[in-house]
């Protein structure tokens, strides 16, 4: 498992369990299918730049912060 991979997996449950909300809401908010989502928190997808965009966009953060 990649470090990038595993650092943008931890991001993404943080960010959105700091929203409340959940995989399903993350996903429809971002335009990604939910077992995409599950996937990417779950360290078992490499996410392409734009998703990542998409994510970012959906948790109103930055590209760097989401993979910082």
């Amino acid at each position: 498992m990649s470090s990038l991979r595993n650092t943008i997996a931890h991001r993404l449950k943080t960010l959105r369990k700091q929203r409340g909300w959940n995989q399903a809401e993350l996903a429809k908010r971002a335009g990604v299918s939910f077992g995409y989502l599950a996937r990417l928190e779950t360290c078992r997808h490499d996410p392409q730049v734009n998703t990542l965009a998409k994510l970012a966009k959906a948790l109103k953060v930055t590209l760097a912060e989401l993979v910082e």
